[in-house]
């Protein structure tokens, strides 16, 4: 009986190639799902602080632009209550507006 050769690891290998998994190859680079929220709430937490008023004359400007809007909302109230009679919408505008207020002061 002729000797046989012992496997070689290697040959094996080669004759069945990897194959792909499924879906999308992963990147290199790629974010986890905790880098990525960590890089989220960063940029969240960036806006906020830009978004807060920084100095008194910005805040008078806040102030004064909502008192402006404020103002304009209840003149459109009126002109809407005179012209079509609608007086439970006008009661509820001047009570979000009264809201709004509150918060100001």
């Amino acid at each position: 009986m002729p000797k046989s050769k012992p496997l070689d690891i290697r040959n094996q290998i080669d004759m069945f190639p990897a194959t792909r998994g499924r879906g999308r190859p992963r990147k290199a680079d790629a974010l986890s799902n905790a880098e990525r929220q960590h890089r989220y709430r960063q940029r969240m937490k960036e806006r906020q602080a830009k978004a807060t008023v920084s100095t008194e004359d910005d805040l008078v400007f806040l102030l004064g632009s909502m008192w402006r809007d404020i103002l304009s909302a209840q003149s459109l109230a009126k002109s809407v209550e005179a012209r079509y009679g609608v007086q439970a919408e006008l009661e509820a505008l001047q009570e979000v507006l009264g809201r709004a207020s509150h918060r100001i002061s």
